[in-house]
């Protein structure tokens, strides 16, 4: 059975994509540290089943707790995730793996890519996300600076599914724009592409031509409607 402890860095945008998260809804606890000295201490009393460790936030502190957890004995059984910095180059990335860490995720840092990433590590199977029917018209800016219209057919937690005429390739970050029903609040997020339906090479058929997205980044406004519309549509009607 997995110990359901996480060490995480203490960071306000690195646990704020966990909240309402397949990690709570199965009631792990997570166990913020700030650095070097506190990592490994909390590995070391909490035997957690995976430390997560943000270079960003600890700088040279997060290589160095991890090369000291994996250089024990005991405390190197417990795999550790580094998240890199947006800058990150290669030798970086080599220093992090010669730190001894079991896993890197690159940016953009996601709650989906973050939690499939974890749960790899941990060789448990997340639960798939229900992704509740919806038709709400939005438009969505990309780098071009040019609006387009678009067509929210399901959504979840962590993104939904776009149809829509024009496509941009994977890893694309787009604006959304729309209003929730029962919401005043305009919702805007920043989100990536995560796969395409392309009319000649369709990955759902059921589905029409257009975008998974998933978000990356949402205000606090943004989110508490998000929350209240989801938890609408879980009420028995």
């Amino acid at each position: 059975m997995v110990t359901k402890k996480i060490v995480i860095s203490q960071d306000g945008y690195l646990l704020s994509l966990l909240e309402d998260s397949f990690f709570q809804r199965e009631h792990f606890t997570l166990v913020p540290v700030a650095d070097q000295q506190t990592g490994v201490e909390a590995v070391e009393i909490e035997a957690p089943a995976l430390a997560i460790f943000s270079v960003p936030v600890m700088q040279n502190q997060a290589l160095a707790c991890c090369r000291q957890i994996k250089a024990d004995q005991v405390l190197g059984k417990t795999a550790v995730l580094l998240l890199l910095p947006d800058d990150a180059d290669d030798d970086l990335a080599e220093a992090c793996w010669s730190a001894g860490c079991d896993a890197l995720l690159h940016p953009p840092l996601t709650v989906g890519r973050l939690l499939d990433t974890a749960c790899g590590l941990l060789g448990i199977d997340q639960r798939i996300a229900r992704r509740w029917p919806v038709c709400m018209a939005l438009e969505f800016t990309a780098d071009d600076e040019q609006t387009y219209p678009a067509t929210a057919l399901n959504l979840t937690e962590g993104g939904m599914f776009l149809a829509s005429e024009k496509l941009f390739p994977v890893d694309t970050r787009l604006l959304l724009d729309l209003t929730l029903p029962g919401s005043e609040t305009p919702f805007v997020a920043l989100v990536r592409v995560a796969w395409v339906n392309h009319p000649e090479w369709r990955k759902k058929e059921i589905l029409p031509c257009g975008m998974g997205v998933e978000f990356i980044r949402l205000n606090q406004s943004a989110k508490s409607s998000l929350k209240e519309f989801l938890n609408a549509l879980k009420v028995p009607k």
